[in-house]
């Protein structure tokens, strides 16, 4: 029973994630949402204590999958440039599937007036990770440039993705096209290794 229960949890929880990744938060229903996991409406009031309690808990649980990625950035048996790559690429596929779900992150940080100081801490360690692989192959030093060149790298990934529809008549490459996200990756890398 505690297992069928967890699945049928995480069974809302990941149709939330495919609605919100497809819609966004703006008019997403509970009722859609029930019949995209193929639940009665009566289980997510029973899981969920509200429409904005399965958002939050969905959103969570999209920050564990980015968590995971930025992990790779530590993967001591590849290259900084593997790791970078790697980081890169699975970063791009992950928000490229949920893209409603990204956008609606970035206006929460853009909008909200105070600042989270977990969602501070979780930015600066995230930013921290990556300064410190473009470090080894950057061969730059001073701590500032470092984090300026982390945030441009980062704000690099995102950028594309928040142009979704808009990247293909932008950059004149489909963003979402594999080879496309490749050579997008290498470019990027190069820009930041010192001659």
């Amino acid at each position: 029973m505690v297992e069928s229960n967890l699945n049928t949890r995480h069974r809302i929880i990941m149709a939330a994630l495919a609605v919100i990744g497809e819609q966004g938060t703006d008019h997403i229903t509970t009722r859609v949402i029930a019949k995209y996991a193929n639940v009665n409406h009566a289980a997510i009031n029973y899981y969920f204590e509200s429409k904005e309690d399965l958002i939050e808990k969905t959103l969570q649980y999209f920050q564990l999958g980015l968590q995971d990625i930025f992990k790779i950035l530590h993967y001591l048996g590849l290259t900084a440039r593997e790791r970078l790559f790697r980081f890169s690429k699975n970063f791009i596929q992950y928000n490229s599937k949920y893209p409603g779900v990204e956008h609606h992150i970035l206006s929460r940080l853009i909008t909200r007036s105070e600042t989270d100081r977990n969602v501070t801490e979780l930015m600066k360690s995230n930013l921290k990770s990556i300064a410190i692989v473009l470090e080894e192959i950057s061969n730059r030093d001073g701590e500032m440039v470092l984090r300026f060149k982390a945030l441009s790298f980062f704000s690099s990934l995102v950028y594309p993705l928040l142009l979704n529809r808009y990247a293909l008549a932008v950059m004149g490459a489909d963003y979402g096209d594999n080879q496309t996200t490749q050579d997008y990756i290498n470019v990027l890398i190069d820009s930041f290794i010192s001659d």
